[in-house]
Order: C-alpha cells, then sequence, then structure tokens
C-alpha cells in the first residue's frame, strides 16, 4: 500500500580529508574521515494481512556511518624509458548503526531465506544483522536433542547468527605501464 505521508529520505555528512605526495610523486598518501547519517529511509515494513495487503511503503528512523578511508600509493621503479610500476592500496573501515527505526518498531525485517534465516535492521545493532534459528540448550550449555526424533531442539526466538558487515576492506592494485600501454592486476 502507498502512503500519502511519505517524506523524502536525507542524508548529511560531515568529511575531513588530507592527500600529502613525497619523493617527485613516487609516494602519496590519503587519508579521509566521515560521519554520515541517512533519516526518513524508504522501505516496504510487514503490515497486518487483515487490512487487504502485506506491506507498507514508509519512512524509517536514521543509520549512521563512521568510518575512515586511507590510501597509499606508491611508485618504486619509474625509469627515463618511459616504464613504471605503481602500487595502490585502499585501506576502508566503516562501522554503521540503525540509530532508531520509529513508527513503534525496534526491528525490521528485509529479507531472508524461507523460514530460518532473516535480515533484519535492529536498533543499536548493525545495519542488516542476521538472525537465524539456533539450537536450545540446558543450563548447563549441553545441547538438546529431541530424545524421538535424535534432532536439535530449536530454541523458539531467533537469534543473531551473523553480521554481513566487514571488520574492514582491503585491496592492491599494481600497474606496469611503458609508453602508453598498461597491465593493472
Amino acid at each position: 500500500i502507498g502512503n500519502d505521508n511519505l517524506q523524502p529520505e536525507f542524508t548529511t555528512e560531515f568529511e575531513v580529508g588530507a592527500e600529502m605526495q613525497l619523493l617527485e610523486n613516487r609516494i602519496g598518501i590519503d587519508f579521509t574521515y566521515y560521519d554520515r547519517k541517512t533519516t526518513d529511509q524508504i522501505v516496504p515494513i510487514d503490515i497486518a494481512p487483515s487490512t487487504g495487503y502485506f506491506t507498507e511503503i514508509a519512512n524509517i528512523g536514521q543509520v549512521s556511518n563512521k568510518g575512515i578511508e586511507v590510501g597509499l600509493d606508491l611508485t618504486p621503479i619509474r625509469t627515463s624509458s618511459g616504464f613504471s610500476w605503481n602500487i595502490y592500496s585502499a585501506f576502508t573501515r566503516n562501522r554503521n548503526t540503525v540509530d532508531e527505526i520509529g513508527n513503534g518498531l525496534t526491528e525490521i525485517f528485509v529479507g531472508g531465506f524461507g523460514n530460518s534465516v532473516r535480515v533484519v535492521h535492529r536498533e543499536g545493532e548493525p545495519y542488516g544483522q542476521i538472525l537465524g534459528s539456533v539450537a536450545a540448550r540446558h543450563t548447563d550449555g549441553q545441547l538438546l536433542v529431541d530424545p524421538n526424533t535424535g534432532k536439535l531442539i530449536e530454541k523458539s526466538e531467533f537469534e543473531i547468527i551473523g553480521d554481513p558487515n566487514p571488520d574492514f576492506i582491503l585491496g592492491v592494485t599494481n600497474t606496469f605501464s611503458y609508453k602508453g600501454f598498461s597491465l593493472n592486476f
């Protein structure tokens, strides 16, 4: 179902950075810090099927992203005959948090795989947490097994079983150039 009260999604960002070149541009360093907030994200949210619809397009809360990006650019070989070797390395670390969802919700379902794994946005957690069924355990930590089937007994509530957000991203690119031809890998 549509929504007459839908507002535009907004992103505000503070970013500061520096770039430095040394030794006739054979060594370069880039550094950036950013702090980004997105509000009123436009998403489908589940509603009661008794309304005749399953989802409603709505604005939800706020997500924040903070991180750094560092680039290192090295040219260890540059000859007068036109041959050069350049190495560029980039490191990125981003931390995101669902600050609030709004609409009286603390969690929204954004995707999934059957009834056992779901992707959700949950207040106070990183964006896109993976929820899934987990085995129940006794108070001493032992797994509970159904004596009739021999299968593990699952907890009735889903728990966070994964975070799709990487700790960091690191990439390296080598470029060999000679008289207008380049090979990158």
